[in-house]
């Protein structure tokens, strides 16, 4: 339902043939939607360097409250870690296992192998141009056909709940490197423990700290920039957020400009320092007249 006092989205949508109109005896009929997203996990999704070291630690994380896992293979994963990675996805509770192939990992002929008759659900993303070599018969493998647009934005129900109380990227997620340092995530610096020093690992432990979860309900209306972008309802910006007097902002500028509407990609593109848009103050400063000529101009027609 939209609310006819906002005009400018009423209009627009209205004009669009995207509205349908109903008698006012049926607007009972529609239940207001509850914004409060369920997510029975301490963590959502645990993303695991596979090495040497690490994956002796592996068997640390059963029974963990964990939603999913994605591993990342490299130059630092061994065949000996592949097996245990393989004896410990046959073993978790996890229903769907993500894999992250970086440059410098060259046993996934081998890895395949080993996993070809898992019936969990398989991620993969393969960001090292690796030829997928797959005896698997099995419909469960998904090969994800990133881009960088892709990588941003997720369109999907759930990601737009979080967004409206939590960061998409931050939230409930749980970092282990292949030294096995125990961190929120790949991006922040802090670390909160090792696996290799703790033999009854516990990650609601972790999530005890007082620092931990600082990034985890920083929203994109909290944020500049990124409060006035459209597709702050489904971006998952793995940017570091930091504090700047009530606000939030990114030192690092997105590849998207929601000024003027474009993508860097793409012809007419300028950065917000092109634009001469400042955020370092804590407060957007902009001439609001000169990008509006250049929007005008870029889209005209």
């Amino acid at each position: 339902m939209v609310d006819k006092k906002n005009n400018e989205v009423f209009e627009f949508l209205n004009k669009k043939g995207l509205l349908q109109e109903i008698s006012d005896d049926l607007v009972d009929c529609f239940i207001d939607l509850d914004d409060e997203i369920q997510i029975p996990y301490d963590i959502a999704t645990l993303v695991f360097e596979l090495s040497g070291s690490s994956s002796k630690n592996l068997y640390k994380l059963k029974n963990q409250n964990i939603l999913q896992y994605n591993f990342i293979f490299a130059d630092y994963t061994s065949l000996k870690s592949i097996e245990l990675f393989v004896d410990f996805i046959n073993e978790c509770e996890s229903d769907t296992i993500e894999l992250t192939f970086l440059n410098g990992f060259v046993y996934s002929k081998h890895l395949f192998e080993l996993i070809k008759s898992v019936k969990k659900i398989i991620l993969l993303n393969n960001f090292a141009g690796i030829k997928i070599d797959d005896p698997s018969i099995n419909k469960n493998r998904y090969i994800n056909p990133w881009n960088d647009i892709h990588f941003r934005l997720s369109i999907n129900f759930i990601n737009y709940l979080e967004s409206l109380k939590h960061h998409t990227y931050f939230n409930k997620k749980v970092f282990i490197n292949k030294d096995c340092e125990i961190k929120n995530s790949q991006e922040t610096k802090e670390i909160y423990g090792n696996l290799n020093n703790d033999n009854q690992f516990d990650i609601a432990t972790v999530l005890k700290k007082p620092t931990f979860k600082k990034l985890w309900n920083i929203k994109k209306e909290d944020t500049l920039v990124c409060q006035d972008c459209e597709f702050r309802r489904l971006c998952v910006d793995n940017r570091l957020p930091v504090k700047m007097k009530n606000n939030w902002a990114h030192k690092e500028e997105c590849n998207y400009n929601p000024y003027i509407s474009k993508w860097s990609h793409e012809d007419g593109f300028r950065s917000l320092k092109e634009l001469d848009i400042i955020t370092e103050k804590g407060y957007l400063e902009m001439n609001k007249e000169e990008i509006s000529l250049i929007t005008n101009e870029l889209w005209k027609g």
